[in-house]
């Protein structure tokens, strides 16, 4: 699961961003023992292995009618999507034996998803294997992006993992109470921790950007998810939550850059005030998932921590071992310790010290200041204008009000100095002011003045999507299409909804090709004026 609760941490990433590792607690007590290897392919994502499971146990005459195989039955159809044959069967299991906590609730939460795919519309990529389901048309124009997302993410992941990754299906949801309802947590749950996807029972669940304040890196957050769907595979749902969330952050951005996530200034900042004030979170307490933590900013650090300790146990591995021998090494049974100490050669325990010693050791300096961007939900009566200015100074405030109307009503010199002066005289500038200056600076021409000011601002405020769109125009400005491009794709991962962005990178793109048709296509949708 991942959680943007922190916007460079969502993602760094996110999201955060999230999985919940929970999956249903066999419910096969008093069934034949060799049922729960069955229920495990379910558990673990394996469809095919779990169908060829069952069968073997559906040709038994003695037990074809059983309470255990129609649930098992049921659940199977669960997973794979099919509602109404889901109830039927799980339905019959509890009239033969009603007394089944965990069957109820899974017959609930078939339900639930019933009602809500009911309304669902559905795009097929065959030659991929991926299905999505979107309940607003809107997020069609995600569809394109998030595909090849996660064609990329699934090469990359077969390579260094090595379990295929067939039959992807993502559900991409309007709100944080639909997620509730499709996942199971709660809605407080989730705000607390800024959850924005979900990958359970086979299927991953993620939050359109249109649903938060300012959108989030929801392109890494489904290379994620993508990655939880890998690791459950690769160690047969053994692997614990810790290790789940570090790898998967780790492995984040292999869709984009090809290489493995690194630490971001947020993700730095955290390890570094936790490691030094002996408040870092224990691996322990990421069970049963980050979405139990008790605000954003620890789960921010928990994956934070995950990340770190999956870049340090990179320097420990044996030759010729890596992250694919020790998921297997869990996934057949062994131990976690045993199955450290044959990849690393030393025990859990030891590894996790050795860590610690050297996060102190790294993290010596005194605090430093650093201003943590926390995860809006789009609600009503809340803008992101009244966000902006509630932690602003009443100086700082009135300089921006200036500016704006300066701005607005062409002066563009006197609205520059306005800004200029808010810039000096923030403790942390904040995106907003940053972006309007850097605007106003382009209206004078001054693309490479705003090019560097926006450079730096990205390194403290990394997922605001503004930021990437003024840079991009920046550098179209200065005549370098390359750049621009890179920002506007980068800026799409955070904003897709924005049609300045798909505008200009029709632009950007050869006059008449394809691309430059599709995004002008996707500029004039979202409803661009003079285009």
């Amino acid at each position: 699961m991942k959680h943007l609760s922190i916007k460079n941490i969502f993602i760094d990433y996110l999201v955060f961003t999230v999985l919940i590792i929970s999956v249903f607690v066999p419910g096969l007590l008093h069934a034949e023992p060799d049922f729960r290897s069955c229920e495990n392919y379910i558990d673990s994502f394996k469809m095919h292995q779990a169908m060829s499971c069952i069968k073997k146990y559906d040709k038994d005459s003695t037990l074809q009618n059983s309470a255990e195989l129609f649930y098992l039955k049921g659940k199977y159809n669960f997973y794979a999507g099919d509602f109404d044959k889901a109830e039927q069967l799980t339905g019959q299991a509890l009239e033969l034996k009603n007394g089944e906590l965990d069957w109820q609730y899974m017959i609930d939460q078939i339900r639930i998803s019933k009602n809500r795919v009911h309304k669902m519309e559905k795009a097929v990529y065959k030659k991929s294997s991926v299905k999505f389901l979107y309940m607003d048309s809107d997020d069609k124009i995600l569809l394109k992006y998030a595909l090849s997302t996660l064609v990329k993410q699934k090469k990359r992941l077969q390579e260094i993992l090595g379990d295929p990754l067939d039959d992807i299906t993502v559900y991409i949801l309007p709100s944080v109470e639909i997620l509730s309802d499709m996942s199971g947590l709660t809605v407080e749950q989730i705000e607390t921790t800024g959850t924005v996807a979900i990958t359970r029972f086979n299927r991953i669940m993620i939050l359109s950007p249109k649903a938060v304040l300012s959108g989030y890196p929801w392109r890494d957050t489904l290379a994620h998810e993508l990655t939880h769907v890998a690791i459950y595979k690769s160690s047969n749902n053994l692997s614990p939550i810790w290790l789940h969330e570090g790898i998967a952050k780790y492995l984040e951005t292999l869709w984009l850059r090809g290489t493995a996530n690194t630490l971001s200034s947020e993700s730095s900042y955290l390890l570094g005030n936790a490691a030094r004030h002996n408040t870092l979170i224990p691996l322990r307490s990421f069970y049963p998932s980050v979405s139990h933590l008790e605000n954003q900013e620890d789960a921010a650090l928990a994956y934070a921590e995950g990340l770190d300790y999956i870049i340090y146990l990179q320097t420990k591995f044996k030759e010729n071992k890596s992250l694919k021998d020790l998921l297997h090494l869990i996934g057949e049974g062994e131990t976690l310790d045993n199955a450290f100490v044959e990849v690393t050669g030393y025990k859990l325990k030891k590894l996790v010290l050795w860590w610690k010693q050297r996060l102190h050791g790294l993290w010596s300096n005194p605090d430093t200041d650093f201003s943590i961007n926390i995860l809006r939900y789009k609600k009503e009566n809340v803008s992101q204008l009244s966000l902006f200015e509630k932690n602003l100074s009443i100086d700082v405030r009135r300089h921006v009000r200036t500016g704006d109307l300066l701005q607005l009503r062409g002066h563009l010199k006197a609205a520059l100095q306005e800004y200029q002066w808010a810039f000096e005289k923030s403790k942390i500038p904040p995106a907003q002011v940053v972006s309007r200056l850097a605007s106003v600076l382009i209206a004078l021409s001054k693309n490479e003045e705003a090019l560097k000011l926006l450079d730096e601002a990205k390194i403290i405020n990394p997922y605001d999507s503004t930021l990437y769109f003024l840079s991009a125009k920046s550098a179209y400005n200065m005549g370098n299409k390359e750049l621009a491009e890179k920002r506007l794709l980068h800026a799409i991962g955070l904003e897709p909804f924005n049609p300045d962005i798909h505008c200009l990178l029709s632009k950007v793109y050869k006059a008449d090709s394809r691309q430059s048709k599709e995004e002008r296509e996707i500029c004039l949708t979202l409803g661009a004026e003079n285009e």
